[in-house]
């Protein structure tokens, strides 16, 4: 039988309790519901497209260092210190 990982991204969290993907998807739903309001002179010195495909970065790899084992183990522990 294989191994289950204990450091899978189904298992990630960025806040107690919230999963990380979860978390990543629903800023880049508020990120995108500010899209529209950008001002043209921003909006215009870049395709729309490009702007789409750097927010989806953005929003997915803002909290990156979160699925780190160090993050990972500080959010399951009792003892939380400052980070």
């Amino acid at each position: 039988m294989a191994q289950k990982s204990a450091f899978s991204m189904t298992e990630w969290y960025s806040h107690p309790g919230i999963k990380w993907i979860n978390h990543a998807q629903a800023v880049k739903q508020i990120a995108f519901s500010f899209f529209d309001e950008l001002p043209e002179s921003l909006i215009s010195i870049l395709p729309q497209s490009v702007w789409i495909g750097l927010l989806k970065r953005i929003t997915l790899l803002h909290d990156l260092g979160k699925i780190t084992p160090f993050f990972q183990n500080y959010l399951n522990s009792d003892k939380k210190t400052q980070v």
